[in-house]
């Protein structure tokens, strides 16, 4: 029982890491030699139990890191309170199981030294890869995001992607384990020496990365909107259209003339799209200029009155639809119901997605890059798409950048909305490639191809965000090897 607990409180120690406080990086450099020295490798563990130990490590550490889950929930808390409970304990719970999966199919416990924490890393690898699987996947508490506190760290996403980031801090993590075991001065000398150079040398490869020159450039002028609406007021009749006001007075205030894309987030436009308000919309826009948004998308369907889709729509100055791209990846429970059928029967008047009403929207095919001029060329991605590395579109063009539209009012001031910008950033690592992005509430930012916030509105304030041609280009001539000392 008391390596029960213990388990569990490891994993609680190992989920701080992906929380806000800088200090909270050193846990994965030291907890997963905890974990190592829990066991001794003599012990002979059935398959049952060794499910409930990593069953129960999950726990503790997807309880810390998901936490933030249920405050979607609160949004409408006379319809949904009552699924709090659920939520905060049974994401971490369904997560947990692919932990207590990943220790039966990778038995490290009864080995040693090496092979033992070879095996381990190995086990954790396979669950975060199995994050992908559940209701479409939700990979979103991967190890190795936590050096994005860490830019030169970071820039290792690049060449071996967030996955062999993870790796690497594993590896290194349980270095002590491998000390406390050593017996030789030798090998402990040779251990330590290893543990410097890679070290070290991740380091030092991350810092010459980011003295290259970045891809800002690649962007047009745009200006970007962040209408800060509180999400209990933004689908509520009264305040329609005081919100829509609201999203066009900052989209067509002072200098909006000289930027490309107007730029609004995920579901931005709330009303059904006709075609007098998309003219009335895009009225002050000039015959070079775009706008981008965020709509809740009705169809025509054969079987039933329409379909919804959460849908990217670039408009020009006459209000006529010229690209589209319908959501690829659809958050579980909040955008659709996994096994609709079956649930209904056993919740037929209380089960219903949040983000949508009664109505669940469908899924739309992989994205493409969509090219709305010779250099306006992007990867479009909605919400929590942006976990996704594989959606970063590659046809019929490369994109110059990446835009994510999303909308994280639903999760208030809780880590939920950081942690999303900080994966933002390793997906502008990995792709190599600018991010923008724009959210409803904030985090909205541009992102550099190495992972720097170039511009951004902090959570809960309202306003703009204004990229210019001469600013890039100002931007690309400093780069920064004297400021990142003092960054980092």
């Amino acid at each position: 029982m008391l390596h029960i607990a213990l388990l569990f409180f490891i994993g609680i120690l190992l989920g701080l890491a992906n929380l806000k406080s800088t200090f909270l990086i050193l846990t994965p450099l030291v907890t997963p030699s905890f974990l190592l020295l829990t066991f001794s490798s003599h012990q002979k563990i059935s398959f049952s139990k060794r499910f409930i130990m990593g069953w129960v490590f999950g726990l503790g550490y997807f309880l810390v890191s998901l936490y933030w889950i249920p405050n979607a929930l609160l949004v409408e808390a006379n319809q949904f309170s009552w699924l709090v409970p659920f939520a905060f304990l049974g994401i971490p719970a369904i997560c947990a199981l692919l932990m207590g999966a990943s220790w039966i199919i990778i038995p490290w416990m009864h080995t040693q030294g090496v092979l033992r924490v070879g095996l381990f890393c190995l086990s954790w690898l396979l669950m975060e890869c199995m994050l992908y699987l559940p209701f479409g996947g939700f990979p979103w508490s991967l190890i190795g995001y936590v050096w994005h506190r860490s830019l030169p760290m970071a820039q290792i996403a690049h060449p071996f992607t967030i996955h062999g980031l993870s790796l690497l801090t594993l590896i290194w993590g349980s270095f002590y384990y491998l000390l406390i075991e050593k017996r030789t001065k030798l090998a402990r000398f040779s251990l330590i020496s290893t543990l410097i150079l890679s070290f070290l040398g991740c380091y030092l490869w991350g810092m010459k990365r980011l003295s290259e020159p970045n891809k800002i450039k690649d962007l047009p002028s745009l200006r970007m909107i962040q209408p800060n609406i509180p999400q209990k007021n933004k689908w509520h009749p009264a305040f329609q259209k005081r919100n829509l006001r609201k999203i066009l007075k900052l989209s067509y205030a002072s200098g909006s003339d000289s930027q490309t894309l107007i730029i609004w987030p995920e579901a931005a436009l709330t009303y059904n799209m006709t075609p007098s308000l998309l003219r009335y919309i895009t009225k002050y826009l000039n015959a070079e200029q775009f706008l981008i948004t965020g709509v809740l998308e009705t169809a025509p369907s054969f079987k039933d009155s329409f379909n919804v889709y959460n849908s990217l729509i670039v408009l020009n100055n006459r209000g006529h639809i010229i690209e589209k791209y319908r959501k690829h990846h659809r958050v579980p429970f909040g955008e659709y119901i996994p096994a609709s059928s079956l649930l209904n029967k056993i919740f037929p008047h209380s089960l219903r997605t949040i983000a949508g009403g009664r109505t669940q929207t469908l899924r739309g095919k992989k994205p493409q890059t969509i090219q709305v001029s010779s250099d306006i060329q992007f990867s479009p991605q909605i919400c929590f798409e942006t976990l996704f590395g594989s959606l970063v579109s590659s046809k019929p063009e490369k994109p110059l950048w990446i835009l994510n539209l999303t909308n994280d009012a639903w999760f208030g001031r809780s880590t939920g909305p950081y942690q999303h910008l900080q994966i933002s950033r390793f997906r502008a690592i990995q792709a190599n490639l600018p991010v923008v992005r724009a959210a409803s509430t904030g985090i909205s930012a541009v992102i550099d191809n190495h992972g720097r916030i170039i511009k951004s509105l902090p959570y809960g304030q309202a306003g703009v965000i204004d990229v210019h041609k001469k600013d890039q280009i100002r931007r690309s001539g400093q780069e920064i090897w004297s400021s990142l000392t003092g960054r980092l």
